[in-house]
Order: C-alpha cells, then structure tokens, then sequence
C-alpha cells in the first residue's frame, strides 16, 4: 500500500517537473522573442530618425501636401489642416520644411521645435487643435500593422 502511493506521487512529481519544465522553456522563448522584437523597433526607430533615411524629402512633401487638406490624403487619414495653422517641425527637417514653404508651401506659419523622430505638428493658433505628422506616430501604426508580418520573418510564424 505504501509502496502503491509512493509510486502515485512519483508520478505525479514526474508530470509536475516535466510542465514545470515545459513552463520554463516557454517563458524563455517569450522573453527571447520579445528581447528581439524590442531590438528590431529599436532597430527601425533609428533608421526612421536619421537625416539620411532614403525618400525623407518625399515623405515631408507629401506630408506637408495632407497637412494642406490634399483631397486624397484627406479622404486617406480624414484630417484636415488650415492656413490659420503654426507648423512645428522636427529640429533634423527644419530646413526642408522651410526650403517647402518657400517653393510654394507656405500656408503654414513655422514655428518653434519639436522632439520626434522627424516630419511636424500642425497647431491651431489658440493651441485648441495639434495634428500630429511626425514620423514617430506614423511608425506606431506601421510597427503595429506591420507586427505579424515582422514576426513572421523573425520566428518563421504566421
């Protein structure tokens, strides 16, 4: 009898070690994947913030072309700017953004500086409205539709 319930609670520790193993692995894995998930963003926020990123200059263009209420990135994003706005760029997009205004962008006011990644912030003149089109909103979004498809290509998932 003592022998029987020896053996039932050495196979009950048995199962108990081998999920308790299983458990470990998993969270180890996990914590691993998300370690290399938070490089990677880490990774593409510092591509998205440098002055040297490839197309910088098309995507202020057309950025600054949304801001204006282009009818097409109006109906795209469904936000609208006005002339009666101060544009707040990105410290590293300063001068293309004022080299814009002069060829012709010039609805908008510039203003002082703003911290991010790059692109700008249109604001209403009593603060009542800030449109934000700096690149670090822009790559939440993009991080976050483009999450299954990177881990996909990290971790070979679906």
């Amino acid at each position: 009898d003592i022998l029987s319930k020896a053996e039932r609670e050495c196979s009950q520790i048995k199962t108990e070690m081998v999920a308790s193993a299983r458990q470990a692995n998993q969270k180890s894995i996990l914590i691993a994947r998300r370690e290399e998930l938070d490089a990677t963003k880490v990774s593409v926020r510092e591509m998205v913030g440098s002055a040297k990123l490839k197309g910088r200059s098309t995507l202020l263009k057309s950025l600054v072309a949304e801001a204006r209420g282009d009818a097409k990135a109006e109906s795209a994003r469904g936000k609208k700017g006005n002339a009666k706005m101060i544009l707040r760029p990105v410290g590293v997009d300063r001068s293309a953004l004022e080299k814009s205004k002069a060829k012709g962008g010039g609805d908008f006011e510039v203003g002082d500086d703003i911290d991010g990644l790059g692109g700008f912030v249109l604001e209403a003149l009593d603060g009542s409205v800030v449109l934000d089109y700096r690149f670090d909103a822009l790559l939440e979004n993009s991080w976050t539709k483009a999450l299954p498809a990177v881990t996909s290509a990290l971790f070979g998932e679906n």
